[in-house]
């Protein structure tokens, strides 16, 4: 029997060393391709606890707020525009390989059955987009 239990203890401690861990310190700055389907929509910066999307079919920047614990993102918009924006929204981050990510997007205070899913790619530590760089200055003085 404590053959046994050791045996147990040792399998689950070798499976839970041999996963891979999880590097998601990449996904709070820098600059992202967002994915749907295998198909490039747009655009995600992060800086200083903003995050800020660009979609190839909208001239407008969305604005959010971030908080992160691990893989696990919250995401608020900044400025309230319409009922939906109010929703703060859970993403968990999956490794896919390095600066690739899968992810599913949830409301994180809502009891409904809704989901997103999707892929980010970091391209860049830096943000070099001048009108980006701009709107992160305003919000940094607000």
């Amino acid at each position: 029997m404590k053959s046994t239990f050791v045996i147990l203890i040792l399998a689950f401690s070798l499976s839970a060393f041999s996963q891979k861990k999880c590097n998601c310190n990449n996904l709070k700055t820098g600059v992202f391709e967002l994915y749907e389907n295998d198909k490039k929509i747009g655009l995600v910066f992060r800086k200083n606890n903003y995050q800020i999307e660009k979609y190839f079919d909208s001239d407008q920047f969305t604005i959010g707020k971030i908080k992160s614990k691990k893989c696990i993102f919250s995401l608020k918009s900044n400025e309230i525009k319409k009922d939906i924006d109010s929703v703060t929204w859970s993403l968990n981050y999956k490794e896919i390989s390095a600066k690739h990510y899968s992810f599913i997007i949830k409301p994180k205070y809502l009891n409904v059955d809704y989901s997103y899913k999707g892929e980010i790619k970091k391209i860049s530590n830096k943000i070099k987009n001048k009108e980006v760089l701009e709107i992160f200055t305003k919000l940094k003085h607000k």
